[in-house]
């Protein structure tokens, strides 16, 4: 019964010893996981702002362009700045539409010039959602302005990829936050078992000697201060070994000199 209260005690030890272990680095890693994620808050709303700016700045370039060029049959120099502001990918697609017959009147995509147009919803056109079928609603920001009878609308490709790696990184630190946890309870699981057995050791050598056991000596397996004192347990234990055989052959001696004095006093 003492034996299974020890041996209680000792788990519970080892448990308190691994639990403040794996409670330090979680809340180190939850620091560290937590200073990543203010650090990218203002990163993020700047990036927004900066890009919500340059968008903007764009389409009224591309409008005011237009607004020059509204009394013109042709889009010669609306077409040309479209242009190069896609090939340099600044822009998805430019288009002009008539509010009053809700048509495309010129678009850098020639398929949609004369079709019916969705205000504010390209993609209820057919050959707008088919050339860009392979993208999501969300992938494609238009704006528009309106010049006279006309609205200008450009598109640009809104995917975010700062904010995508932002994202990825903000998971692959949850993940590395939920392996070293448990990285971290385990090696110290492991650890406080390493550290506690000298220390059961040394219980279960003063059971022992409660028992009456003065030859149970203690195995010393570090050179540490767990060893030391291992080392000083079995120096006691020598010790008391010593006087514990000392005074059990001068028991003896006495109980020999008392069983011959019997003796003579048997035979006077």
């Amino acid at each position: 019964m003492n034996i299974f209260k020890r041996t209680n005690k000792t788990e519970s030890l080892v448990n308190r010893f691994a639990t403040i272990i794996g409670t330090s680095v979680f809340i180190t890693l939850f620091f560290i996981a937590a200073y990543n994620l203010y650090a990218s808050i203002p990163i993020i709303k700047q990036y927004r702002v900066d890009k919500d700016f340059n968008h903007e700045a764009l389409t009224n370039v591309v409008s005011q362009n237009f607004k020059q060029n509204e009394d013109k049959p042709d889009y010669t120099y609306l077409s040309h700045i479209s242009n190069n502001l896609i090939a340099n990918n600044l822009i998805l697609y430019v288009s002009v539409i008539d509010k009053n017959s809700k048509k495309y009147v010129w678009s850098s995509m020639s398929e949609l010039i004369g079709s019916d147009a969705h205000i504010n919803n390209p993609w209820g056109n057919k050959f707008f959602a088919h050339k860009y079928r392979g993208l999501d609603h969300q992938d494609i920001r238009e704006i528009s302005k309106e010049q006279g009878r006309f609205l200008v609308s450009v598109g640009f490709l809104d995917s975010d990829t700062l904010i995508s790696l932002i994202n990825v990184l903000l998971k692959g630190d949850i993940i590395l936050v939920l392996i070293f946890i448990i990285f971290g309870f385990a090696s110290a699981f492991t650890l406080a078992k390493f550290v506690t057995k000298p220390i059961k050791d040394l219980v279960t050598g003063a059971e022992e000697f409660s028992k009456g056991n003065l030859k149970y000596r203690a195995p010393i397996t570090t050179q540490d201060e767990i060893g030391i004192l291992a080392q000083a347990f079995n120096d006691m234990a020598n010790k008391l070994d010593a006087l514990y055989s000392s005074l059990e052959q001068q028991v003896q001696d006495r109980t020999n000199e008392l069983v011959e004095k019997n003796s003579q006093l048997e035979g006077a």
